[in-house]
């Protein structure tokens, strides 16, 4: 990821969702990205979303962490790197199925 950059989180199954940053390999998650993001239901499924600019500074053993705010719920991310921006524009979306456990990065 590319400080100044925009990027799409997309998560399935929690409809209270805050989102956390560690820019230290997952020890600490100081940084909050977004709070209580409101989700809405789309037939069976619950969908969401949260675009985030990078922020700096440059880190690289980055994770974002999800916590389902309903039963505090916590979904890990992969591991990224936060370089300094070399190119305009980058959408890049995380996807988070709670169904699964699991997280995946779409580029």
């Amino acid at each position: 990821m590319y400080i100044g950059r925009k990027y799409t989180f997309r998560w399935v199954d929690i409809e209270d969702c805050t989102i956390l940053l560690s820019r230290d390999g997952g020890e600490n998650y100081d940084e909050t990205i977004a709070e209580n993001v409101i989700t809405e239901e789309v037939g069976e499924e619950i969908n969401g979303s949260y675009e985030w600019t990078v922020t700096e500074p440059v880190a690289e053993s980055c994770f974002v962490k999800f916590i389902d705010n309903s039963d505090d719920t916590e979904l890990i991310g992969e591991e990224f790197e936060i370089k300094e921006n070399t190119r305009t524009t980058a959408i890049i979306s995380y996807i988070i199925r709670k169904q699964f456990n699991m997280c995946s990065m779409e580029v």
